[in-house]
């Protein structure tokens, strides 16, 4: 009898022991599962994380390039407009090409959408100007090339801080020269003109007169706020 109720505790301990370890192997077996989901789950946000880290990177260097390229455009068409009172067209078409091919090269087929946007609105938004001969073709040009660079949006604003630019600078001019009640007599009798005749008669004077300033001055400072990141 002593020898059977032996033997009954020791098949008891070794069924306990056997019951342990298998609860223990399924605990740690069910602890492995959950450490590899989660180093699964640090992993693919560390990929993730690298995966947007690469995206900034690459935005980054493309906004970069696009405020590079826009400086050296409206820099050597200011200093073409100084010393030749003109901007070359061999230079406009450089500039568009190479905006064209950058934003196709960059951005593919939504890169050629947003240059042809960006480039067309200059043209459509100055056109009266250019017609009535307040703005020179070369101006306009220069913004179109810019357009293409900048996109649709940032052109907008290139525009008016250069057209604001442009008239602080006619304001300083007139001031200093003292004819401002002259220019404004002489922009009312344009106006009467112009529907008088009902045809298109030039604005600026010919010849070099104070108020005809170079307006890719006021271009460049506001491509150089553009680099800088202002807008």
């Amino acid at each position: 009898m002593l020898i059977f109720w032996n033997f009954f505790l020791v098949r008891l301990k070794l069924g306990v022991d056997k019951k342990r370890k298998n609860d223990y192997n399924k605990h740690y077996q069910s602890y492995i599962s959950i450490e590899i989901r989660f180093l699964s789950i640090q992993t693919n946000f560390q990929a993730k994380d690298n995966k947007i880290g690469r995206i900034e990177i690459r935005g980054e260097l493309y906004l970069n390039t696009c405020r590079i390229l826009a400086f050296c455009f409206a820099a050597v068409s200011a200093a073409m407009d100084l010393e030749k009172e003109k901007i070359s067209n061999w230079w406009i078409g450089i500039s568009w090409l190479t905006g064209f091919a950058w934003h196709t090269f960059s951005r593919h087929g939504e890169g050629v959408l947003f240059f042809l946007s960006g480039s067309a609105i200059p043209v459509i938004a100055l056109f009266l100007l250019f017609a009535l001969h307040m703005l020179g073709a070369g101006d306009v040009k220069l913004l179109s090339c810019l357009g293409g660079i900048m996109g649709s949006t940032d052109i907008w604003t290139c525009i008016f801080i250069s057209f604001f630019i442009g008239s602080l600078f006619s304001i300083a001019i007139l001031s200093i020269c003292g004819n401002i009640f002259q220019r404004f007599q002489y922009f009312m009798n344009y106006i009467g003109e112009l529907f008088r005749k009902k045809e298109r008669i030039p604005y600026r004077l010919p010849g070099m007169q104070q108020e005809n300033f170079h307006f890719t001055i006021p271009i460049l400072m506001s491509v150089m706020l553009y680099t800088g990141g202002v807008y």
